[in-house]
């Protein structure tokens, strides 16, 4: 079973909303059969530092072989940094363009 990263930008947005469209990803990936590794479940408290959940999240990255992007990832400094993480790595990267309906768009970086 494949391995995938959601890297969702979380930091300036409603925390619960964030939580729910992670767990709607989460639940589409496994449909597909990937055993989902969620940021939003990473074992640190919400009020953790910013730091600490990096190092936490960078962790969980390194075990995967693949990250999808969800929307407005580039506006995040978080998730930028973790698709710098992923592609120096060899993960596959894919972007979720939709979430209803559920689109996905596969890119390769070598």
């Amino acid at each position: 079973m494949k391995k995938i990263y959601l890297s969702l930008p979380i930091s300036g947005y409603d925390y619960s909303e964030r939580k729910q469209l992670s767990i709607h990803v989460q639940k589409e990936m496994e449909k597909r059969g990937y055993e989902v590794f969620n940021p939003m479940f990473n074992g640190l408290p919400k009020d953790a530092t910013t730091h600490d959940h990096m190092r936490v999240d960078f962790k969980m990255i390194c075990e995967c072989d693949e990250i999808i992007m969800l929307p407005k990832w580039n506006h995040s400094a978080g998730c930028s940094q973790e698709f710098a993480v992923a592609v120096a790595i060899g993960c596959e990267v894919k972007f979720l363009l939709s979430v209803e309906p559920f689109i996905v768009v596969e890119s390769k970086f070598d």
